[in-house]
C-alpha cells in the first residue's frame, strides 16, 4: 500500500511539472522518465499500468483528442525493463541514453503534430525541433538524477532500488 502511494505521489508530482512546463511552451517527458524508472525497479506490467493512469491523465489535462500518451508510456515501461537487463545499465552516466531515447519517442508526435497543423513554416518547423531537442537535453540528464534521487529516497523508506535490482538481473550478452 506504501508502495502504490509512493507511485501515485511521484506520478501526481510529474505530471503537474510537465503540465506547468508544457503551458509556457516547454516539452518535459517527467512522468515517461519515472514510469521508465518504476518499470525497471518493480516489473514491467506495474510500470504499464503506472504509465497507461499517467498517459490518460496527460491527454485529458491537454485535452487532446487522441490518447496517444499511454502508448508512449507502455514503450518507456517496456524500455526500463529492457535496459535494467543490460550490462551498460551499471554505469549511471550511460542512462542518458534512455533518457534522450524516452524523449524522443515520447516528443516525436508533438512535432509532427506541431508541423502538420502549421502547414510546415519555416518558423513552425524551429519552434517545434528546437522543443524536442530541449526535451531531449533535459531528459537525457535527467534520468540519471532521477534514477540517483529515487534509489535515495527510496532507500529511507525501505523500497526496492534500482541498484539492487540491477544486479539480481541477469545481464544480456552484446
Amino acid at each position: 500500500m506504501t508502495l502504490i502511494s509512493y507511485i501515485m505521489l511521484t506520478m501526481a508530482l510529474s505530471i503537474t511539472a510537465e503540465i506547468f512546463c508544457g503551458s509556457v511552451g516547454l516539452l518535459l517527458p517527467l512522468p515517461a522518465l519515472f514510469v521508465f524508472y518504476f518499470s525497471a525497479v518493480e516489473n514491467w506490467p506495474l510500470g504499464v499500468l503506472t504509465g497507461a493512469v499517467a498517459g490518460t491523465v496527460i491527454d485529458v489535462l491537454y485535452a487532446r483528442d487522441f490518447l496517444y500518451t499511454p502508448f508512449l508510456m507502455a514503450l518507456a515501461a517496456s524500455a526500463g525493463s529492457f535496459w535494467i537487463s543490460r550490462s551498460e545499465s551499471k554505469s549511471i552516466a550511460l542512462h542518458c541514453l534512455p533518457g534522450a531515447l524516452i524523449a524522443a519517442i515520447y516528443c516525436a508526435p508533438l512535432f509532427f503534430s506541431a508541423l502538420s497543423a502549421s502547414r510546415f513554416s519555416f518558423y513552425s518547423v524551429f519552434h517545434a525541433f528546437s522543443g524536442i531537442v530541449f526535451g531531449i537535453i533535459i531528459s537525457a540528464l535527467a534520468l540519471p538524477l532521477i534514477v540517483i534521487c529515487m534509489d535515495l529516497l527510496g532507500e529511507t523508506m525501505g523500497f526496492r532500488l534500482y541498484r539492487n535490482a540491477r544486479d539480481k538481473t541477469q545481464p544480456l550478452k552484446g
